[in-house]
Parts: C-alpha cells; sequence; structure tokens
C-alpha cells in the first residue's frame, strides 16, 4: 500500500480473516474473471471498500481496479483508490494504465519469489532452502555445525499402512507428528523422522541441541 506523505506498507498475509462478497458482487473477483477495469465512485458519505480491513477506516470514495495478468496463474488485481470527491478523469485512467505494466511485473516477481522459498521449506527444509536461495549450492560449498541426532518412529507403521484406509492413516500420521514435532521448538531442533527406528524422549535432549534435517 501507498499514500501521499506515507511510508509504503507491505501486508503480506495467506488468506484474509473476513468475509467477502461473492461472486461479481465483489469487485475484485468481477476484475479477475473478466479481465477488465473495474471503476466505482460513490456520490454518498458512505465510504467505499470498508468490508476490507486495509482500507478500512481510509474513508475511500472511488478506486479503479486493475487486473494484473501473470504469466501463469490468476491474474492479481492492482487497486488505486481515493479519498476525494472528484472521480477518475479519463486522462487519470490512461496515467494508471501505463502504470500497470510494470507493477505487474515487480508483483509477479514477488509472487514467484515466496513461491520458491515456500517450495524450498517444504521439501528440502527451512535451513537448507535458506542457503540454497543464498546461493550456496556450488560443489565444495560446506558448513559446519554441531548437531545431535534423533530418530524415531511410528510402531507397526507397515502393518497400519496396510489395514487401515489412507484417510484414517494420515489422520493418525497428523496425529502422531503432532505430537513429537510440537515438542521441538522448546529445544531449537528440527526434526527427520524416519520408520522402523525406536522412539526415545526429546526430554532427554540437552535444551539448545539441534536435530537438523538431512
Amino acid at each position: 500500500m501507498w499514500s501521499p506523505d506515507e511510508p509504503v506498507q507491505i501486508v503480506d498475509r495467506e488468506s484474509i480473516a473476513v468475509a467477502l462478497p461473492e461472486g461479481l458482487n465483489n469487485p475484485f473477483s468481477r476484475v479477475r474473471q473478466l479481465h477488465e477495469w473495474v471503476i466505482e465512485h460513490s456520490d454518498s458519505e458512505a465510504p467505499l471498500l470498508e468490508w476490507l480491513d486495509v482500507y478500512k477506516g481510509h474513508q475511500v470514495r472511488g478506486f479503479a481496479a486493475a487486473p494484473l495478468a501473470m504469466s501463469h496463474g490468476p491474474a492479481g488485481v492492482a487497486v488505486f483508490a481515493t479519498s476525494s470527491a472528484q472521480k477518475f478523469t479519463s486522462t487519470a485512467i490512461e496515467v494508471l494504465s501505463d502504470i500497470v505494466p510494470a507493477l505487474r511485473g515487480v508483483c509477479e516477481i514477488r509472487l514467484l519469489r515466496r513461491t520458491e522459498a515456500t517450495l524450498l521449506d517444504t521439501y528440502v527444509g527451512r535451513e537448507t532452502g535458506r542457503r540454497v536461495l543464498d546461493g550456496h549450492i556450488r560443489r565444495g560449498d560446506v558448513e559446519t555445525l554441531q548437531a545431535a541426532l534423533f530418530l524415531c518412529g511410528l510402531r507397526d507403521f507397515t502393518v497400519l499402512s496396510n489395514q487401515l484406509p489412507p484417510g484414517q492413516m494420515l489422520d493418525r500420521l497428523n496425529l502422531y507428528f503432532d505430537q513429537v514435532v510440537s515438542k521441538g521448538p522448546r529445544f531449537g531442533i528440527l526434526l527427520y523422522t524416519p520408520t522402523h527406528a525406536r522412539e526415545k524422549s526429546l526430554e532427554n535432549l540437552t535444551p539448545g541441541g539441534r536435530v537438523v534435517d538431512p
């Protein structure tokens, strides 16, 4: 978010914790689905976009929402809002149209960076992912650290996986991981949990010790 004489604010969240207007009643949904500009202005004192927290209290009287068509995936939306009683002129819309392509490029780069960071966190681990993003991926790159390895397994996992439906098996695995992994942050540890390993208590680990994912 950018406003005159105010610092830029970046609001980054996975979801919006409010109920939004449904379907085409939501102007942003119209922009995404129809890939066309939506321009609205209120002639009354009632502000617009109060249902979205980032605009709440800003007394928005009018806005122009433009589609940000990415190279793949759903389109994003750029919103140009004003508290002025004057409507957007054709000249103003032309200026905003010239801004949109550059804004789209910046937003797509930020989205791609966030996606790659999420993928690395998920599939190679946070610490390893950070090293990859920092460029430590060449042969010979070494990081030395003191670590203890904690191995634990789910008893009779193979038998259970052969007998239970996939949904029930996943529920049990999630419960198991919740019980084991949730203890990790107290000791600053990361856990790798292969099967066929004997369980040991995390209480026996020295506080401050780390178990790193391979």
